[in-house]
């Protein structure tokens, strides 16, 4: 026996033929299955791509609100300083109720001044009303900080009492009060 190389046997014949036969519609039912498959497959892969999406973007919107949160604090509280009074001098000293050392505390300290490095002394006045009531806080020599001052004069006005001067007679008089504070940046 004797084998033409030209010749091919049925079995290595190889092909849509031989796959799906001679039916053009089976061919065709299994190009539509194909693409189906495909369309499938690549609609899982967008799915999870967008859920992936959503997660990373929620993710980020997290990360970007943790950072806003500890970056940008919202501004100190600003406190109106009144002018120092003309007549300062004229008036008797008032005593203070307790240690005026115990006002501030370094957990006090402004975050907007730590930002800036701010320190220095404030120079500080109070007047005190006739019922011990502190009427007027004001800066008397500046610490060259705007935030350190108005600290200063929050820090008086929310924690400050005042005996005002009395007079010989136990008649009670407007007074003032001076101080210093040293804002020091903790370390």
């Amino acid at each position: 026996m004797t084998i033409d190389p030209d010749e091919k046997e049925p079995e290595s014949r190889a092909g849509a033929s031989m796959l799906w036969g001679d039916s053009p519609a089976l061919r065709n039912a299994a190009i539509v299955l194909m693409g189906l498959l495909l369309g499938v497959i690549l609609y899982g892969v967008g799915t999870m791509a967008a859920a992936v999406g959503r997660k990373a973007a929620d993710g980020w919107a997290r990360l970007s609100e943790a950072v806003e949160s500890v970056a940008v604090e919202p501004a100190p509280r600003r406190v109106e300083i009144d002018a120092i009074p003309p007549d300062l001098s004229d008036l008797p000293v008032a005593r203070p109720q307790g240690d005026p050392a115990t006002w501030f505390t370094t957990d006090d300290y402004p975050t907007e001044a730590l930002r800036q490095g701010a320190q220095g002394t404030v120079a500080f006045g109070v007047e005190v009303d006739r019922s011990g009531r502190l009427a007027r806080c004001f800066i008397v020599e500046s610490s060259g900080s705007s935030v350190l001052d108005s600290a200063t004069c929050a820090l008086v006005r929310e924690r400050g009492h005042f005996e005002p001067a009395v007079d010989p007679d136990g008649r009670r008089h407007r007074s003032r009060f001076q101080r210093r504070v040293r804002w020091q940046i903790p370390g």
